[in-house]
């Protein structure tokens, strides 16, 4: 009978650890102290946390293994463990996601009462310090490729990191050629039945002939027990009732502890109650098809649902040849632009607010004094940069992540995104969230990261030198111009009133040159040719013209009535929103795939809604 378990965890907690150390560190149960059996290791290769846990619920937790806490496919487990797994393959992308996801409504301090709070049966109750119960403003993250998921661990952490290369190690060193290994999966769909002798053959070959597989098929009703097949000595299949994920009372349980022991004890040779089925196509005939593996927390999928990312078109018709600045990373950029010579301008700073890193190239191929500051090589909406303008860097850019967050990337929300992916053709890799995106530089990276709260910094006191500070945006979209007020009095706030801005709308037929709005004495905007593209650093003539506007010259200037009429003299074009590689600049430009419900990817299948129930009773002791 399965057993709710309802303890507190024994490790401190301490900054830069993971949900996972917290969770391993769980005290384990009564052992049912068999020596016969106590000598033969357990070993989980997921499908999720519950075999682990379900060890240390009969009290066998052991060393962890990098299996242990995370969500795995068939396919992931066959990626990893088929080729070398070290250093020197950059251990198969282990660390690598494509995707960064928030699992909403569950506080910080709950991380691994996960379970119980679910939409699948992950779900049992173990208590964390009540310190860490109360920390505020925190939510659970996903991130996931199509071959795994981390849940309890950030991957961008370098201690996440050495602690999984240890756990890696370990796993290496398993030795099943003098003794057994009990290694325990349990699948999270059906579908993947036909490929199970793959993966037992492949841990014989790794590891050792007495490597023994139990495979746990859940929520059977068909068939109920374990079972082996003829003619595979090194397999017991178990088919496990949905009823087993709760006990006598209702309440979620660690499932898989009894399906272990009667494991245990069929290898040391103990007469156990089997079925004998005569081939393995007779066992996948007899399973009840279930994908509910495939469900993670929160109403997200526990995976990426194809390995190679979904082509992406421009949302609208680009210009030909698209502008793009070279697919170089950031720090390469700054020398490829930078100049011979330095100009003088006097008391005035030129800072580049985007949308992309051709207004910083520019005003480095100008030689124009400029520093290292964030916005110079992202790509980044008027949204985006009101955001961080109104609420700083470290404020959250959508619910569920940012400030206050456990994880080193969560500190930040200018740090957080959506989507991280390859850059076709090219070395660089973009991360992308609803504003702003990645193109230059790896978020994911540590180094990374400290380069940019140095740019914080040099950013947050630009106000303080007394300087008049020119501010330089090329629009995303000419629906920009209509909302540049509210950008130029976010930036006068900030900075104080020797802000002015420069914004330059490309790709432009109608009107060229410069303009102002009446009555607006800070903003110009300058509306350029086609042909200005033709240079790497297309806006010279903007840039020029603005430090001309406020040395006082005498300019050629339109004048429009209001912002309204400012934009009506705009060509439309949108072609800020497509990046290198011709995918989108920002989340949000394809037509959703995911139920609408705001964080929901998918909705639980009526097999799951016994524990949905069973789980309400649950969650009012938390």
């Amino acid at each position: 009978m399965a057993v709710t378990v309802k303890v507190a965890s024994q490790a401190k907690w301490e900054p830069g650890m993971q949900e996972s150390d917290l969770m391993d560190a769980l005290p384990d149960g009564k052992s049912r102290v068999d020596q016969e059996t106590e000598g033969i290791m357990l070993v989980s290769l997921g499908c999720f946390c519950g075999p682990k846990l379900s060890f240390k619920n009969i009290g066998r937790g052991a060393e962890t293994l990098p299996f242990d806490w995370m969500r795995t496919r068939h396919e992931g487990l066959v990626h990893f463990l088929q080729n070398g797994w070290d250093e020197r393959t950059n251990f198969n992308g282990f660390f690598e996601f494509t995707s960064k996801k928030a699992r909403l409504g569950l506080d910080r301090g709950d991380c691994s009462m996960a379970f119980s709070r679910g939409l699948q049966p992950a779900s049992w109750c173990f208590m964390l310090p009540r310190e860490r119960q109360v920390v505020p403003g925190c939510q659970m993250t996903t991130y996931r490729d199509y071959f795994h998921s981390f849940w309890h661990d950030d991957p961008t952490d370098p201690g996440m990191h050495e602690r999984y290369k240890r756990r890696i190690k370990r796993f290496n060193s398993i030795d099943a050629r003098s003794e057994a290994v009990l290694f325990v999966r349990t699948i999270p769909s059906t579908s993947e039945l036909d490929q199970v002798p793959e993966l037992l053959n492949l841990l014989m070959k790794r590891h050792g002939p007495q490597s023994i597989l139990l495979l746990i098929i859940d929520f059977q009703h068909t068939v109920s027990g374990a079972a082996v097949v003829q003619g595979m000595d090194n397999i017991m299949v178990h088919f496990l009732a949905g009823s087993k994920h709760v006990n006598q009372e209702g309440l979620p349980a660690p499932p898989y502890g009894e399906a272990v022991n009667l494991a245990l004890d069929w290898i040391v040779g103990r007469p156990v109650s089997v079925m004998q089925f005569d081939s393995w196509e007779r066992i996948i005939r007899c399973a009840d098809a279930t994908d509910w593996g495939l469900g993670g927390l929160g109403g997200l999928y526990a995976f990426e649902l194809t390995k190679e990312p979904p082509k992406e078109e421009p949302p609208e018709a680009v210009p030909e040849p698209l502008p793009q600045l070279p697919a170089l990373p950031s720090a390469e950029l700054q020398r490829y632009f930078a100049p011979k010579t330095l100009a003088h301008i006097g008391r005035v700073r030129v800072v580049p607010l985007g949308f992309s890193g051709l207004v910083k190239a520019t005003v480095l191929a100008m030689g124009l004094p400029t520093e290292e500051l964030p916005f110079d090589w992202l790509q980044i909406s008027d949204a985006g940069l009101l955001h961080f303008l109104r609420k700083g860097f470290e404020a959250p850019i959508r619910e569920g992540l940012g400030a206050g967050g456990q994880r080193p990337m969560e500190k930040r929300g200018f740090f957080d995104f959506a989507t991280r992916r390859e850059v076709p053709g090219t070395s660089l890799m973009m991360c992308r969230s609803h504003l702003h995106s990645f193109w230059h530089d790896d978020p994911a990276d540590p180094k990374v990261r400290s380069k940019f709260e140095q740019q914080f910094e040099r950013f947050n006191v630009l106000g303080k030198s007394g300087d008049t500070l020119l501010f330089v945006r090329a629009v995303a979209t000419t629906y920009e111009l209509g909302r540049a007020w509210e950008l130029s009095q976010a930036l006068s706030k900030k900075f104080g009133q020797q802000a002015v801005l420069v914004i330059i709308c490309d790709f432009q037929s109608s009107s060229t040159g410069p303009m102002m709005v009446e009555n607006v004495d800070d903003i110009m905007v300058y509306f350029l040719e086609a042909e200005a593209h033709k240079d790497q650093a297309p806006y010279r003539k903007p840039i020029l013209m603005g430090l001309h506007w406020l040395s006082g010259k005498e300019l050629p200037m339109s004048i429009a009535a209001d912002f309204k009429a400012l934009q009506a003299c705009a060509n439309p074009t949108s072609w800020g929103l497509t990046g290198l590689g011709r995918l989108h600049a920002v989340e949000g430009l394809s037509e959703p795939t995911s139920p609408s419900s705001p964080g929901l990817e998918l909705t639980p299948g009526p097999q799951n809604q016994w524990l949905m129930d069973a789980k309400f009773e649950a969650d009012k002791e938390l």
